[in-house]
């Protein structure tokens, strides 16, 4: 897996989510390093659940690997892997490597 397409799968579900979720504010873009949590977040929380239930299906149909965003290690602030697409794409790679 490539580290680049998977960012830029993660940006196309983000910025699907986000014209979808209303959030099409003026001068927003959705980029790599986006801010997908927090009070920069381009998303609302809705729509965080909505990204991440579609990149679980994507990490499970395209890569072959089991996403469980709900586990409480990935849901930790301080580790969180929620802050960009490029953090997320970062974390799938992980774990594609681990399951090897």
């Amino acid at each position: 897996m490539e580290n680049k397409r998977v960012t830029t799968k993660i940006v196309e579900i983000l910025r699907e989510v986000f014209e979808e979720d209303g959030q099409n504010a003026i001068g927003v873009t959705v980029e790599e390093n986006s801010p997908i949590v927090g009070p920069e977040a381009i998303i609302s929380s809705r729509g965080l659940v909505e990204v991440l239930l579609l990149i679980e299906e994507y990490a499970e149909d395209e890569l072959g690997i089991e996403f469980d965003w709900q586990d409480d290690a990935t849901l930790s602030a301080r580790r969180s892997i929620f802050k960009t697409p490029q953090s997320l794409a970062a974390h799938l790679f992980y774990l594609q490597r681990k399951a090897s």
